[in-house]
């Protein structure tokens, strides 16, 4: 017999959202005097251009050229790369702290920004030779002091105007002249500017849209800095590999970025290099985490987490306001992988720490409760969610966060509803899509998923019109172009729609959302997890249409990923190989489905249980193959153990206690009776439990 339709339709979930990562703090220079003259110069030179007449008059002309010739001269460079690592100038904040903007290998924090922004901006200048822009380089490189030192007698002698004159002096360094320095392997080999510069047109190439050329120069830089590694600045080298992983991921190539990433982490030493060497250690293995995550290696990924955040601790110590955001940030990691049991370990020793150094009721305190929210709906406690989400959101009317409590009324209705409190969670919903129009436009995808919610509610309650005419409403609004809509905020949608439709007896039209849903997944990095449950739902869908073949293909596909990642130690495992057996079943391959029928019963016994309902269900679906292949004694054998555990879980008078003692009737009465094969009953209820995600504004 086909297998029978689901009562629910699956939805695995999808990345996690993000909360704002934590933010390195900016660090302390080697010459705390040469940034506030940098930073003088920048004032000055902002304010001189606002007194300069549009019509200079000759004795300003003359000055001028007199001035540029000087320039010419003595035009200054900065002073020679330092430290990219010391301590904050302020005392209040240590280096050691997350920063990392959603970590998809942007370059890779101010870590190693520090080191590119010491070689001085950028400027297109073609009318020098390389000749003459080198013997520059060797003048600016000689007068770099002596301009410093100039400066600062006239700035104590002449004050402010005399700071505004000598910034005026400084030169832009042109690209031009950047290329020419670096290019001169044998007179500049030796130079401490090298290797900041090199990286500094890295960083312009990469801007510019140019990222093999910025490779290209990347490379240098790191060769540079391995001829003149010492151990001074040895930190040097590991910023600029980390710099070169982050190019190769922006490339795709993420398993060159690995073995970068691998090898910085062998440099630092953090027994006597002190908090410098700590926080190049404790970067690496957070960018190694977040590369790691994006081609789906979640196992290696969260270890490399644990590693940064143990190494924060043992500097920062466990209750530092930094270690609270680290501990959400690999929270929500934990979260992607369905390990709800460390991410709420997690968020709740983030709570514990921002209850220590934050007011009551700070919007610290908010974020984590609807952390929790997140987690305790996952695992079922739908009453402790609503209690989490509702003082998170007391707290964000309080701070007028207008956006945060909308999309906080919409986790609320979502528990609301799984509580059976259909008509609070009508008025939840009502209330998000008119809040998310006034906030964000009618055409918001925030809309839609509000449209969404109340579609699933007036199915829920018995009102399929009124759903259907919800779902067209988010239809319309994902169909958009051209509003900015996130790709991964419209595939979550279209798989709830699809839920939706799929009960309202629509599968076609849910199949086909769901594969829009799945080519749009497939193209982002990092989700092979959630890409492997499209493809389980897609098969479901295919075998409710008897699309067999399709259906094992999407099966085959979904089980590859599942191993490789996380989930290759979960049930979910199991109950999808069950799904290929059944499918087996209706190619007509019999052997075929004991052997996965066989498979997924060692699997479900090592994860779930021997006495799980889930495992009994797939014992029962291999004794049928076995009475179809003639073994009947081992049929038997496996019958008679479900029946016996199902009457102690489940009682003699239970349904399937009743179905199963009559399939073992009928075994023993004639072995050659046709069987109904089970599908798995809590297949959907399993990644149906990780569904809800909480939805940021961005």
């Amino acid at each position: 017999m086909p297998p029978q339709s689901t009562a629910k339709f699956i939805v695995m979930p999808g990345k996690v959202m993000k909360s704002t990562p934590p933010t390195t703090p900016p660090r302390e220079e080697a010459e705390p005097q040469s940034i506030s003259k940098r930073s003088s110069w920048k004032t000055s030179r902002k304010s001189s251009s606002k007194i300069t007449p549009k019509e200079p008059s000759p004795t300003q002309v003359s000055t001028k050229q007199t001035r540029k010739s000087k320039s010419r001269e003595t035009s200054p460079t900065k002073e020679p790369l330092k430290s990219c690592l010391k301590k904050p100038s302020n005392g209040n904040t240590s280096p050691l702290s997350r920063h990392s903007d959603g970590t998809q290998m942007s370059m890779p924090s101010e870590f190693t920004d520090s080191l590119m922004d010491r070689s001085g901006p950028l400027k297109d200048v073609y009318n020098e030779s390389p000749k003459d822009v080198l013997e520059l380089a060797h003048r600016e490189q000689e007068s770099a002091q002596t301009w410093s030192d100039e400066t600062e007698d006239a700035k104590q002698m002449q004050g402010t105007d005399a700071t505004t004159n000598a910034a005026r002096r400084r030169r832009e360094i042109p690209v031009a002249f950047i290329e020419a320095f670096s290019r001169d392997e044998e007179s500049v080999a030796d130079s401490p500017h090298m290797g900041p510069y090199l990286l500094k047109l890295a960083k312009s190439y990469a801007s510019g849209e140019n990222p093999v050329k910025a490779l290209e120069y990347c490379i240098r830089a790191v060769k540079f800095y391995e001829r003149h590694a010492q151990q001074e600045n040895l930190l040097d080298l590991v910023i600029s590999l980390h710099i070169l992983a982050a190019l190769h991921c922006h490339l795709g190539q993420y398993e060159d970025a690995i073995a970068l990433l691998e090898r910085s982490l062998t440099i630092p030493d953090l027994e006597s290099g002190g908090e410098e060497h700590a926080l190049a250690a404790f970067s690496g293995h957070m960018q190694l985490g977040d590369t790691f995550s994006m081609v789906g290696k979640l196992t290696p990924s969260l270890q490399s987490y644990h590693r940064a955040l143990d190494i924060q601790k043992s500097i920062l110590g466990n209750f530092d306001s930094r270690v609270a955001e680290t501990c959400v940030y690999v929270a929500e990691a934990h979260m992607q992988a369905l390990e709800f049991a460390e991410a709420k370990e997690l968020c709740e020793h983030s709570l514990i720490i921002h209850t220590k150094h934050c007011e009551p009721g700070s919007v610290e305190e908010a974020s984590d409760h609807r952390l929790l929210a997140i987690i305790f709906s996952a695992q079922g406690e739908h009453s402790k969610a609503l209690e989490s989400l509702v003082y998170a959101n007391d707290i964000y009317v309080n701070f007028d966060h207008e956006m945060d409590v909308a999309t906080g009324n919409q986790s609320i209705g979502d528990e609301l509803l799984a509580l059976g409190r259909d008509s609070e969670a009508f008025v939840c919903f009502s209330k998000c899509v008119s809040d998310f129009k006034m906030l964000r436009g009618d055409h918001n995808a925030l809309v839609a998923s509000a449209y969404t919610s109340l579609a699933d509610l007036f199915l829920r309650t018995n009102n399929p019109k009124e759903a259907k005419v919800h779902c067209q409403h988010a239809l319309q609004i994902y169909a958009k172009q051209g509003v900015g809509h996130i790709p991964g905020d419209v595939a979550y949608g279209l798989v709830s729609i699809a839920s939706i439709l799929e009960q309202l007896n629509e599968k076609e039209t849910a199949l086909l959302l769901l594969q829009r849903a799945y080519n749009i997944q497939d193209r982002m990095p990092g989700q092979q997890a959630t890409v492997a449950g499209l493809e389980v739902q897609i098969g479901i869908l295919q075998n409710m249409l008897r699309q067999f073949k399709p259906a094992f293909q999407s099966f085959q596909s979904a089980i590859a990923k599942m191993k490789s990642g996380t989930l290759r130690n979960s049930p979910l495992v199991g109950l999808v190989i069950n799904q290929m057996g059944i499918t087996s079943i209706e190619l007509g391959d019999i052997p075929q489905a004991a052997r996965y029928f066989e498979e997924a019963m060692a699997v479900m016994e090592g994860t779930a249980g021997p006495q799980h309902l889930d495992t009994l269900d797939v014992c029962n679906n291999l004794a049928g193959t076995y009475v179809h292949l003639g073994r009947t004694e081992e049929a038997r054998e496996l019958l008679e153990e479900v029946v016996r555990v199902k009457e102690e879980k489940l009682g003699a008078v239970h349904p399937d206690v009743g179905e199963d003692r009559a399939r073992l009737q009928a075994l023993l009465s004639e072995s050659g009776r046709s069987t109904t094969y089970k599908r798995s009953r809590k297949l959907v209820e399993m990644l149906t439990s990780a569904r809800k995600t909480f939805h940021t504004s961005k």
